[in-house]
């Protein structure tokens, strides 16, 4: 049996509070909260397995007054009695958690119950006081319940806010201070706006930073190129010192072969003369060439990097050309493509339209074959139908003992072009041209009816 008291009244409540040098633990708690169920059971244990303090249940709902009096605002809500002074208090489902503090405050429950109240007394400002430092080091925010909570889409400001509020204690516990304190947005927004600014001025500081890093390093570019300025200007300064001191150098030994006491003649000092002007010369050749070199050098490097280059853009030039002479293949094979399926129709469209005229000129040459000569005497006219490339057609008729140069003649008069060529588009498919002019249209038996293809040679 559970010994757990359950709270009806705010009477019920008072007078359990009247209890002296007891342990009052208060279980604040809600029908509709699903933590509050599941450590439900462990709190009833929790009562049989601590005889010598009192374990109290009140429903918020049934009981506003008592929650609002002791500032609960999130299920459930553990407080902590004795003698009426709060010692200590937490939220959430955490059964380790309520075990450890009933332990922590029975000891004075069972060895003060019926004792004075000045050793309690103590006792509890010492434990009041460790409550504070330890809300002051809750007072950091777990960055694991801080994520959680952004996730499910509250703000950054309303979150932490909501964290620091709970010390930290879980993420259930932030999501009901959430809830039942919506009017502390308007100071969250502030907050957030805060945090942007803040952002926004770390944001230009590191890019202050990111222009400082930049000119460093142009300024330190700027530096070498100045030390190997310098450098050269050295091994000229060298060049030009190693000269002086040999003149120098030579100067003396003339000085020490000379004697003093002669003196030169004119032809002496020429030649002396001229041999520093020659050595002069010789010295001047010699720096020349070594500047010389230098230039080769370079030039040769930079040669070598405009070859490079040159390559690069023939192998890109070749690239380009292999792409524009693949395009025109595909481009000729198409269009070869669409010429030959043009030829197809124009076929198809020919035989549609001359196919009953070609049956029946068949029909003719098979009549006129088993008559023989004699039917050609009956004739009185031959019409003979020409087709353009153009896709006209014409008809003309012709006494039956004209010639294929008559037939040219009125083409030419109709056209006004003189070479030209007939074919006939039905098997035996014979050409005529002006030098079958002489030909009898029944002699090549085109009658009485004829079809002939007129084209330009």
């Amino acid at each position: 049996m559970n010994k757990v008291i359950h709270i009806h009244n705010p009477t019920e409540f008072d007078q359990q509070f009247s209890k002296k040098g007891k342990l009052i633990i208060v279980d604040f708690s809600a029908s509709w909260c699903g933590p509050c169920k599941m450590i439900a059971p462990h709190y009833n244990k929790l009562s049989n397995k601590y005889p010598n303090a009192s374990f109290l249940h009140v429903d918020v709902d049934e009981l506003k007054q008592i929650a609002t009096k002791y500032g609960v605002k999130s299920m459930p809500t553990f407080q902590f009695f004795i003698d009426g002074e709060k010692l200590d208090e937490f939220s959430g489902a955490s059964a380790e958690k309520l075990e450890e503090t009933i332990k922590k405050h029975y000891s004075r429950s069972s060895a003060f119950s019926g004792s004075g109240q000045r050793l309690g007394g103590s006792s509890s400002t010492k434990t009041t006081e460790q409550n504070q430092t330890n809300n002051n080091s809750m007072n950091t925010i777990n960055d694991l319940f801080l994520k959680e909570l952004i996730g499910m889409g509250f703000p950054r400001g309303r979150c932490s806010l909501a964290l620091e509020k709970t010390n930290n204690r879980s993420v259930n516990d932030a999501i009901d201070w959430l809830v039942q304190n919506p009017e502390e947005i308007k100071e969250e927004k502030t907050k957030e706006k805060e945090e942007k600014i803040i952002e926004e001025k770390e944001t230009k500081e590191e890019e202050k930073e990111e222009e400082k890093e930049t000119e460093k390093i142009i300024e330190e570019k700027e530096t070498e190129e100045e030390e190997k300025e310098k450098e050269k200007e050295k091994e000229t300064e060298k060049i030009i010192e190693e000269k002086e001191t040999k003149e120098e150098k030579e100067e003396k030994k003339e000085k020490k072969e000379k004697k003093p006491k002669k003196e030169l003649t004119k032809e002496e000092k020429r030649k002396r003369l001229q041999e520093k002007i020659a050595r002069m010369k010789k010295e001047k050749e010699r720096s020349e060439k070594l500047i010389s070199k230098e230039g080769e050098l370079e030039r040769i490097k930079q040669s070598k990097i405009v070859q490079e280059e040159r390559e690069k853009q023939k192998k890109l030039q070749r690239k380009l050309i292999l792409d524009e002479k693949k395009r025109e293949r595909k481009k000729l094979k198409l269009q070869k493509m669409r010429i030959r399926m043009k030829i197809k129709q124009d076929k198809l469209n020919r035989k549609k339209k001359f196919g009953g005229e070609v049956e029946e000129k068949k029909v003719q040459k098979t009549t006129t074959q088993t008559k023989g000569s004699n039917s050609h005497a009956d004739l009185t006219q031959i019409r003979i139908k020409f087709k353009f490339e153009t896709g006209d057609s014409k008809i003309e008729t012709f006494k039956p003992d004209a010639t294929i140069g008559d037939v040219f003649e009125s083409l030419y008069n109709s056209t006004g072009f003189y070479n030209l060529s007939l074919k006939e588009p039905i098997p035996p498919r014979n050409t005529y041209t002006r030098s079958d002019s002489a030909k009898t249209l029944v002699s090549c038996n085109l009658c009485p009816t004829a079809l002939l293809v007129v084209d330009k040679i």
